[in-house]
């Protein structure tokens, strides 16, 4: 849990877990990421289990500005591995390697990446005494911290991106078992998409968060590098979302030429064709601009590194 968040404000404790969340019981924190990004600006009604007693809170997630998505200040509590080690900076210089598993920071058991993530922020530049292990030998480390500008302040860092290490479990079933899952997994994914865009109407999510062919393109590789399962399920997503988004009905999508032909089908005669290439350049025109936004947006992320 970080400290000053929106969760820490309500009174969500570390080791607090999430009962229920707007009504349902037990969310998986695939339920639970869903309403945190979608719900900038929005109360989360959210019942913890402390202590073998319930608590009830009410968590209205910001709208981080660098994401431009809803965020609460929780996660998932799990194995934290480091997904990537800059060049030149501290941990690189202290050894510290890509994967390394991390055991303890400052003696503390870490099992939050966002609790790694504060506790070097809050360091005040001094020394970091990190237990870690590599493919199952345990080693032990100090770094120091230095300052370093990112999103546009200067925060201690060392030069790592924790991340919850991923556990993929292959589970074979019956086909019709099989099919039925997959139509639930196309589902959670279509409707968040429309969720996502649901956001932006209403501001809860900014369109910050939208990515060109170079976001996608750099996720897909972090996906990779997570492994098989982790790059499969992305470029999962990524298929479904652009078959939904290509159903908009957006003049030159296919979601455009269905409403046009379901147009002349009322009318019972054809559009002129002077109409016809109206409306596919002012389509153009606007997909263009998306695309041009979409890159400015991955340009300014990685601008800000």
């Amino acid at each position: 849990m970080s400290p000053g968040t929106a969760a820490a404000q309500a009174g969500i404790r570390d080791g607090d877990r999430i009962v229920k969340l707007d009504g349902k019981k037990n969310p998986s924190w695939e339920d639970i990421n869903e309403k945190e990004v979608t719900g900038a600006r929005r109360p989360l009604y959210v019942t913890v289990e402390r202590g073998g007693k319930d608590y009830d809170y009410i968590v209205t997630p910001a709208l981080d500005d660098t994401k431009g998505v809803g965020y609460a200040g929780w996660d998932e509590r799990g194995q934290v591995q480091l997904g990537m080690v800059e060049p030149g900076y501290p941990a690189e210089k202290a050894g510290l390697k890509k994967d390394d598993l991390i055991v303890t920071l400052n003696g503390r058991p870490m099992q939050s990446p966002l609790r790694f993530k504060d506790t070097t922020r809050a360091s005040g530049g001094r020394p970091i005494d990190i237990e870690y292990l590599r493919k199952g030998q345990a080693y032990r480390v100090s770094v120091q911290p230095a300052l370093a500008e990112l999103d546009g302040d200067k925060h201690w860092m060392i030069g790592v991106v924790p991340q919850r290490k991923l556990h993929y479990t292959t589970i074979q079933l019956p086909f019709p078992a099989a099919l039925r899952e997959s139509l639930h997994e196309n589902r959670q994914g279509a409707l968040l998409l429309v969720k996502v865009i649901k956001g932006m109407i209403e501001r809860r999510v900014s369109a910050k968060n939208l990515s060109s062919p170079i976001g996608i393109a750099q996720m897909s590789g972090e996906a990779a590098r997570q492994g098989a399962p982790a790059f499969l399920e992305f470029m999962a997503l990524i298929s479904l979302q652009l078959a939904i988004f290509n159903l908009v009905p957006i003049p030159i999508m296919d979601g455009g030429a269905i409403l046009m032909l379901l147009i002349e089908m009322v009318m019972q005669r054809d559009l002129s064709l002077n109409v016809k290439e109206a409306v596919f350049k002012v389509g153009f025109v606007f997909i263009m601009m998306l695309l041009a936004f979409a890159i400015f947006n991955d340009i300014s992320r990685y601008a800000r590194g």
